[in-house]
């Protein structure tokens, strides 16, 4: 995986956790509340090489009952 970006929703948490990572490095940092006309949702994207789609659907699946999510998926060609 080259790169991943996007925002969390925390259970029980007023404000949005953004989430982000190049090569083996992480970030990750409350940025402001979730506004009243958003879709309180995580959604990721990853970006990368042969991704293992399945297997990381699976591994992000368990986390489902605790946060609901959007995966997205960008396999470079290059």
């Amino acid at each position: 995986m080259y790169r991943i970006k996007g925002f969390v929703n925390v259970p029980n948490k007023a404000m949005r956790l953004v989430l982000q990572g190049v090569g083996d490095r992480f970030d990750s940092f409350y940025d402001r509340p979730w506004q009243l006309n958003e879709f309180r949702q995580t959604c990721l994207v990853l970006i990368g090489r042969a991704l293992e789609a399945e297997k990381i659907r699976a591994t992000i699946e368990a986390w489902r009952s605790l946060i609901p999510y959007t995966l997205i998926f960008n396999q470079s060609h290059k």
